[in-house]
């Protein structure tokens, strides 16, 4: 993924991705690109996060 310094090409920095986690298994997140997008993925369970206006969207699931 294209960088500009601030950790990656939409803004978010790179010691604020250190610290998030997964909301469901409180794993590590990384940088993932979905339908072109620019998203968040936990490392272990591979969920996807949207990443709107440079704001990770991390929600736990809800359980029905």
């Amino acid at each position: 993924m294209e960088k500009n310094g601030r950790g990656n090409n939409k803004g978010l920095p790179k010691d604020l991705l250190e610290i998030l986690a997964c909301p469901d298994d409180k794993s590590q997140v990384k940088e993932a690109r979905v339908k072109g997008k620019y998203s968040l993925q936990c490392v272990k369970c591979k969920r996807i996060f949207e990443v709107r206006e440079g704001i990770p969207i991390m929600l736990p699931k809800q359980e029905t």
